[in-house]
């Protein structure tokens, strides 16, 4: 996907390991800066975490969190922590499996 605008693409491309039985994520994009981030695991649930600063000096937070539902549809949903507010869903993607 290629945003209008902005130099910007996000590539994700999912990929099956014969030998964990289990799906693997490879996630990549275009930035103009270099992001240092954290990879965990909660439950059903992968979860991308790194943190970015604004030029006001405000600490942004991001995440997604990724799982595979019952049906084997990918459900990544993306999360945005600025200062002190709330955390708030900002995007919410769903992909089918391609036969």
């Amino acid at each position: 996907m290629k945003t209008e605008g902005i130099d910007r693409e996000f590539w994700l491309l999912a990929t099956w390991d014969k030998s964990t039985q289990k799906y693997r994520l490879w996630g990549f994009q275009t930035l103009p800066f270099t992001l240092e981030g954290d990879i965990r695991f909660e439950g059903d649930e992968m979860i991308t975490e790194w943190v970015s600063v604004r030029p006001d000096g405000t600490k942004v937070s991001d995440s997604n969190r990724y799982r595979l539902t019952s049906n084997g549809q990918l459900e990544i949903a993306s999360y945005r922590q600025a200062g002190n507010e709330p955390m708030t869903k900002i995007g919410f993607l769903t992909g089918e499996r391609m036969p």
